[in-house]
Formats: structure tokens, C-alpha cells, sequence
């Protein structure tokens, strides 16, 4: 939160001081859209329109690997063992509170998480309010864990490029309060 300082002079009353709070995170993330043809431009066109500018509020995961499960997970688990990471005081400190688990080859799951306790020195137990609902091979499946923070667009207006028969757009999502 910034608080710069502001200074007005009212009429002879002297000089008055406030902060003028603003509630905007500086951190960023910047996701592009790219659509190869008229089907995909619609689906393209309808995401952004119910991003609805700034004021729409939806959850952007980190695309990093938060989370390093230490075992294989079963479709219907509910706890899993990771890496102490210190992700107690992250979840507390920062309101986090969803995860999702996103595969390379694009399928994603997600849940809310209901705990995250640190069991050991090196591991902390997350629990879910409910399963991703897959089984996962942590030696041999291509996937990430990863915090869903909630996030809107910087701005009203997003600049769409066609080329061709091609669409673009880079959406800036500013992280919210949480």
C-alpha cells in the first residue's frame, strides 16, 4: 500500500497533511491470448469481455511451482505431503487460500485450501476442501502446484491485434487485496 504524503492550504487555516491510501498491489502479471481462427477469436472476445475491465475479480494462478508434492497423490486425497516451504506464514500473511494443480499439456484442477500445517522441519501437510479429483505420478506426470491469487485487469481497455487471419492480446491482471 502507498502512502504518499499530500499537503493542502485552506484559506489561512494553515497547512493540512493526510495520506492518501491507495489499494493497489504493484505486483503484475502479463498473459497473452493469442486465437487462430473466428471460433477462437469469439471464445477470446467473450473471456475479455467478462473480464469486465477492472472490475471483475477472478483467480490468476503464479505459474510457479509453489508446491513440491512428496508423494504420489490419489484421485480422492484431500491431504498431501510438500516441501516445507514456509507456506504457512505465505497463506497467512497473504490470504491465500486456492491452489491449482496445472498440467503442460493445458488440463488444470483446483481447490481451496481448508489448512496448511507444518508437520515436520521439512514437510507441511496441505489440506484441501476437496480432491483434484486425478491421480498424479510425481516421477512421471508433467504438472505443477501452483497459488491461484485473486487479480483484475490493470486496465479498462485491452489492445487486441489482428493479423492475417490471427488474433492477439496481452492482458495485465493487478493482484488485489486480499
Amino acid at each position: 500500500v502507498l502512502n504518499p504524503e499530500v499537503n493542502i492550504t485552506d484559506f489561512g487555516y494553515g497547512a493540512l497533511a493526510y495520506y492518501k491510501n491507495f489499494n493497489q498491489s504493484t505486483n503484475v502479471k502479463t498473459f497473452g491470448l493469442k486465437a487462430t481462427d473466428r471460433a477462437e477469436i469469439v471464445s477470446m472476445l467473450k473471456f475479455i469481455n467478462y473480464l469486465n475491465g477492472m472490475q471483475r475479480e477472478i483467480y490468476v494462478p503464479t505459474f510457479q511451482r509453489d508446491f513440491e508434492p512428496l508423494a504420489n497423490i490419489t484421485d480422492v486425497q484431500t491431504e498431501i505431503q510438500v516441501e516445507n516451504k514456509g507456506l504457512t506464514e505465505i497463506a497467512d500473511s497473504d490470504g491465500l487460500n486456492r491452489v491449482a494443480m496445472l498440467y503442460l499439456n493445458g488440463d488444470f484442477y483446483y481447490a481451496a485450501i481448508t489448512s496448511i500445517v507444518e508437520t515436520s522441519a521439512t514437510v507441511e501437510t496441505v489440506t484441501l476442501t476437496t480432491a483434484f479429483g486425478v491421480a498424479v505420478n510425481i516421477e512421471t506426470d508433467d504438472f505443477f502446484i501452483c497459488w491461484l491469487f485473486k487479480a483484475c485487469l490493470l486496465s479498462d481497455q485491452v489492445d487486441i491485434q489482428y493479423r492475417n487471419k490471427y488474433a492477439y492480446a496481452m492482458l495485465n491482471f493487478r493482484e488485489t487485496q486480499a
